[in-house]
């Protein structure tokens, strides 16, 4: 089990493979339901005068295959919540609280989030989400077009640029520019 945040949930639904991908990682999602209400649109394409759209993002692909679960903080998780809740939206913090909760990984991009994460509840894992699709793009055996789409998909629908210093970063690139990177 791995809990996600808001923006990790867009940024896989944005590589249009989220079902392939989560089982290729032979695991299960879980969020919270604040977390899961943050997920409404992904980025969609430029309209005719060059401004930028959106298309609704839909969590039911996940929740239907059941690869993912909407679940509340437990009350052993309130504590950290309250902790986090001071320098997190309250999305962000519940993740973090439902991670130490059940004791899992929890997979945030967000610099703020992995910082108060780091601070409030330093035994928990951290991943980021191209750590996420690279492992599983590796376990279904993507390469070559199909996996220089799925980055492209990444980061034109989930308006996704690695953070900086995201060790799979470079591999991103390489991918956006149309080389299968290392």
């Amino acid at each position: 089990m791995l809990a996600a945040d808001a923006c990790v949930l867009i940024n896989l639904l944005a590589t249009r493979r989220p079902a392939e991908l989560i089982r290729a990682l032979d695991c299960k999602l879980i969020t919270t339901p604040h977390a899961a209400a943050q997920v409404r649109f992904m980025a969609g394409p430029l309209d005719d005068e060059g401004n930028p759209t959106a298309i609704p993002a839909d969590l039911g692909v996940l929740t239907g295959a059941r690869l993912l679960e909407i679940r509340a903080v437990p009350p052993e998780g309130f504590d950290v919540f309250v902790r986090c809740a001071v320098d997190l939206d309250d999305a962000d913090a519940s993740a973090i609280a439902l991670a130490v909760a059940l004791g899992v990984e929890l997979a945030t991009d967000d610099g703020a989030e992995r910082r108060v994460a780091a601070r409030e509840a330093p035994r928990v894992r951290l991943v980021r989400t191209l750590s996420l699709v690279r492992e599983a793009a590796g376990a279904m055996g993507l390469e070559g077009e199909p996996l220089i789409e799925l980055a492209r998909n990444l980061r034109e629908g989930g308006n996704f640029l690695p953070p900086r210093g995201d060790p799979d970063g470079e591999w991103f690139r390489h991918l956006l520019t149309g080389a299968e990177g290392a």
